[in-house]
Formats: structure tokens, sequence, C-alpha cells
């Protein structure tokens, strides 16, 4: 099988989350629910050769997720500028030896436009905002409704 993109960058809220979060007393995020199927998908993906990352804006309860996962994991907040994270692809280039036109970025919000236009390949859930529906390929599936899932029977033969 020829793999259309090497690196696979994942933002998780509003991807392998419905985006719903549970704050404690202090609005601290204490808890997320994240589909099953989609930590399936990534070893799937991986199995089949692709690096697979996070690049999350939570360096709570996504980056512990992360780590238990081992899943290389990237926080937006502590980069460059945080809402701006088209700022990793020179990184993600030498950290992962690929090229921009080699990465696919899946993200549901207008933080995620600037990187989307700038990899080769951009995915996005079905329920996404207009601006980032121009400028990704929206999937027939909602946030937190396996959506990785969806995109390794996409892209994957078998």
């Amino acid at each position: 099988m020829s793999r259309p993109f090497d690196l696979l960058i994942l933002d998780i809220d509003g991807i392998m989350t419905s985006g719903h979060k549970y704050y404690d007393n202090g609005a601290e995020v204490v808890m997320k629910a994240y589909s099953d199927l989609d930590f399936t998908a990534i070893k799937r993906f991986k199995l089949k050769g692709f690096k697979v990352c996070f690049l999350s804006g939570d360096t709570v309860v996504n980056q512990a997720m992360a780590q238990k996962r081992k899943v290389d994991f990237y926080s937006s907040k502590t980069w460059i500028d945080g809402s701006n994270k088209e700022t990793f692809i020179d990184f993600f280039c030498e950290a992962y030896n690929t090229t921009p036109d080699r990465m696919a970025y899946v993200g549901d919000d207008w933080y995620d436009t600037g990187i989307m236009k700038k990899v080769g390949f951009s995915y996005c859930p079905k329920n996404s905002p207009r601006c980032v529906k121009e400028v990704a390929e929206a999937l027939d599936v909602k946030s937190g409704d396996a959506v990785v899932a969806y995109l390794y029977d996409l892209v994957c033969d078998d």
C-alpha cells in the first residue's frame, strides 16, 4: 500500500473527544471522554508505518493521556505562538524526517486552519465551523465519534 502521508498530526479536543470538558471548582479540566476506537486506529496507523503525534493546548488531561498511550505530544500553548500551530511545521519536518506535503493534520477549529493550509492533507469532523471546512476535507463523522478510526478506513485498504 502506498501511504498518502508519513506523519499524522492530531488535534485532540473536538477530534478524539466531542469537545465537552468536565471542570473542577477551580476551573481546571479534570475529565474528558475519548473515543476508544480512535486509540485502536492510532495503533493500526503505527503498525502500517505511519508516524503519529498529538498537537494540543491541553497540557493536563490530554498530555497525560498521550503519555499513557505512548504517543508523542506537543503543546501549542508552550510553543512560539499558541494560536498558530503552523509554527510547528519546521520542527515536525526535522523531528519526523518528512516534508509538509507528506503531513496530514486533523483538527476542528479556527486555531487549526493555519497548519491545515500548510500541510499536504487536512481533515476535519463534519460539525466543524465553515472556516475549517473551507481548508480541510470534512469527514462524514462528528467530533468524538471515532474521527481517527474513520480516517483510517478512508486511507488504509484493510
